[in-house]
């Protein structure tokens, strides 16, 4: 950890984020609870805006940008194979559904598609801003989520004893749908008592999160970045476990998450 925090201090005046505003902080408060597609581009279109001008454009995704390429840059001067174009680690607004009731922020391998590779991820939601680690199955690639399920299963003792200890800093192993985020649910959450009742939940989702919310009232300073990073230090173990067999462990494995 102490590595991380000097090169923060380092850092800490060319970083651009200076937290979320109000407005980016309540974005997702009026998501519509219907799970009505016609409400939900409604209340899109009073947050874009009719020219782009709305509190999406000119707030929320600058604000997140900020963020995520403040983030990026930090982790990048240790993990040099992460990913770095923006374009690529945020998440849309909008999907095949429609609008979405989140806004996504991903740190993940260079040149993989970021939605079937596991991905330390930054999410502001109606709950907050949920970080940690997802992986889940998505069609764009089924066979990825095998292999990512058969290496949580060969090292499924390892994880869960690392999951236990995350538990004790108040993350969660979440499995989260739309539904979840629209009521501003937390998501399907499991303390599993075993490495096998943890497989059994990660099979019958297709995914997991191992995740923790950071309050809405720590989102409007720049302190935030500090939050997140350590996040991503108390979750980089697991973050390395979960590596298909082509992931580079002698030049991304990393020694900051023994300091």
């Amino acid at each position: 950890m102490k590595a991380i925090e000097v090169k923060i201090d380092e850092m800490w005046n060319n970083y651009n984020f200076t937290g979320f505003s109000t407005e980016s902080i309540q974005f997702f408060e009026d998501y519509p609870q219907t799970n009505n597609r016609d409400e939900e581009w409604d209340w899109w279109r009073t947050k874009s805006g009719t020219e782009k001008d709305g509190d999406y454009w000119t707030m929320l995704k600058p604000e997140f940008t900020d963020l995520l390429s403040d983030i990026a840059e930090t982790i990048h001067s240790f993990d040099s194979g992460i990913e770095m174009k923006i374009e690529d680690n945020l998440g849309e607004p909008i999907n095949r559904r429609g609008p979405l009731p989140h806004c996504w922020g991903a740190i993940h391998t260079k040149n993989r598609d970021k939605r079937i590779d596991v991905q330390f991820f930054i999410n502001l939601a109606g709950v907050g801003m949920r970080v940690g680690i997802f992986i889940g199955s998505h069609d764009k690639s089924p066979k990825s989520w095998n292999r990512y399920y058969t290496g949580l299963f060969e090292n499924k003792s390892l994880v869960f004893e690392e999951l236990k200890k995350l538990e004790n800093f108040s993350y969660k192993f979440i499995s989260t749908n739309h539904g979840h985020y629209i009521r501003k649910s937390e998501g399907e959450i499991i303390s599993p008592e075993s490495p096998d009742a943890m497989l059994d939940f990660a099979y019958s989702n297709q995914e997991f999160d191992v995740l923790k919310i950071i309050d809405n009232s720590k989102l409007n300073s720049k302190e935030l970045i500090k939050e997140i990073l350590t996040s991503f230090v108390e979750t980089r173990r697991i973050y390395e476990m979960l590596q298909l067999s082509n992931y580079s462990t002698k030049s991304r494995n990393l020694i900051l998450v023994d300091d």
